[in-house]
């Protein structure tokens, strides 16, 4: 039922043979083509076995070069296909026209549950495509969004869909470009859905101030257990308005605050809600700038 190809030279007249066989196969669930330099052609020949194929539930095509137009032909398949629940599309050089397609695709697909875009040239204006499409699907789970160039009226436009959508748990939006007026947008949409659980903004440039406004959705939010922002800008200020919310927030259990600007203050900040805090099992601290001082603070709320 597995069957792993990855980082040949299968390209696209390869994945044209393959194409053949996955049509007519009754019993292969994971396919992994990732990394074979299959173009916008090959993605169409295989996007012909995903329109009649009903047992393929994985397919793999990370680092590719499908492009836009590779984009679109999936997407035709996605629109039909009933089996298929994870597909991986990262660093596909799909752009904002296939970004567009896909969204099309998710918007009447009823199986996909896990959708990986990482490290492909979305930005702002197709992040508003895949809300638009996260506000009508009813299936999927798992959105991967990161390194896309996506700024803060893309977080901006994700944020109005995760207001109103209902199954969406885990959403990756590292390595972007979203700052503090993105984390805003953000927050707005935190503090009113009741379904996401893990948040990823590491890699931003999100400050105190964007950690003022994720503090303020986490004081009300009963559901995310799991938020990161790690390697962003966040000083002592943040740490403190971040604290005030882990005071009182009764479900997050992991919060990574690494490689921030967070010195002793901020870390005595942390320790004063960490004394208090009864469900924060994982907090990250690596690469701070407090010293002796902050190790102190912290050790008191540890005893």
């Amino acid at each position: 039922t597995d069957l792993n190809l990855s980082d040949n030279e299968i390209g696209d007249s390869g994945a044209g043979f393959l194409s053949d066989g996955i049509k007519v196969n009754t019993v292969l669930t994971n396919l992994n083509l990732s990394g074979n330099k299959i173009g916008a052609s090959g993605a169409r020949f295989l996007s012909d076995a995903i329109k009649v194929n009903t047992v393929l539930t994985n397919l793999d095509l990370r680092f590719n070069a499908i492009g836009d137009s590779g984009a679109g032909f999936l997407s035709d398949a996605i629109k039909v296909n009933t089996a298929l629940t994870n597909l991986n599309l990262r660093g596909n050089k799909i752009g904002p026209s296939g970004s567009g397609f896909l969204s099309d695709a998710i918007k009447v697909n009823n199986g996909l549950t896990h959708l990986d875009l990482s490290s492909n040239a979305i930005g702002d204006s197709a992040a508003g495509f895949l809300s638009d499409a996260i506000k009508v699907n009813t299936v999927l789970t798992i959105l991967k969004l990161s390194r896309n160039t996506i700024g803060n009226s893309g977080a901006g436009f994700l944020s109005d869909g995760i207001k109103v959508n209902t199954v969406l748990t885990i959403l990756d939006l590292s390595r972007n470009m979203i700052d503090d007026s993105g984390a805003g947008f953000l927050s707005d949409a935190i503090k009113v859905n009741t379904v996401l659980t893990h948040l990823d903004l590491s890699s931003n440039a999100i400050g105190d101030s964007g950690a003022g406004f994720l503090s303020e959705a986490i004081e009300v939010n009963t559901v995310l257990t799991h938020l990161d922002l790690g390697r962003n800008m966040i000083g002592d200020t943040g740490a403190g308005f971040l604290s005030d919310a882990i005071k009182v927030n009764t479900v997050l259990t992991s919060l990574r605050l690494s490689r921030n600007r967070i010195g002793d203050s901020g870390a005595g900040f942390l320790s004063d809600a960490i004394k208090i805090n009864s469900v924060l099992t994982h907090l990250h601290l690596r690469l701070n700038k407090f010293g002796a001082s902050g190790a102190g603070f912290l050790s008191d709320a540890i005893k």
